[in-house]
């Protein structure tokens, strides 16, 4: 009989290869269309997890997810927010020169008081593309921010920035 824990590892090997498929039909494209397709499945993904948060802190813990993103909107994007203005923000932007038709998805974390994202996040050039997991490991680090301001108090920004030094880091 396989313990828990292997059929737990069964399952997540199980639903990592699906949701590889699913994105296998428009994630190798760089056009506008398959780019927003991605920002939408990024956007079902960030609802999740954000009920998984909600379960975890409970109805009084402040957080918002911002409506559908829409095709038409310059450019299109969501955000995720947290407590008192941890927020991720997921968006389209256009690579290259204008109408190129060569899109990216992208991903900017900001904290309290920041006026500009503190950091880029995403996958990086090693990985093929976005994954639910990453998604996840991007809102834990909002969640690890707020949870570190809440004990420690707020870190000195510089030039109304926080540091990066004091962003937690992205492991996926």
């Amino acid at each position: 009989m396989a313990s828990e824990a292997f059929e737990s590892r069964v399952r997540e090997l199980r639903d990592t290869w699906a949701e590889q498929r699913e994105l296998s039909n428009f994630a190798g494209g760089n056009d506008f269309d398959s780019r927003f397709q991605l920002l939408t499945v990024l956007y079902g993904w960030a609802l999740e997890a954000v009920k998984a948060i909600s379960s975890v802190y409970g109805e009084d813990f402040l957080i918002t997810v911002s409506p559908v993103p829409l095709a038409s909107a310059q450019p299109p994007a969501f955000s995720v927010t947290i407590a008192r203005g941890y927020s991720a923000r997921f968006f389209l932007k256009e690579r290259q020169a204008q109408g190129s038709n060569h899109w990216t998805v992208g991903a900017a974390v900001a904290t309290p008081g920041s006026v500009i994202a503190t950091t880029t996040v995403g996958p990086d050039r090693r990985h093929r593309g976005w994954s639910h997991g990453q998604v996840e490991e991007i809102l834990l680090s909002m969640l690890a921010a707020y949870e570190r301001d809440e004990v420690e108090g707020p870190r000195p920004k510089a030039n109304g920035r926080r540091p990066l030094w004091a962003v937690p880091r992205l492991h996926r």
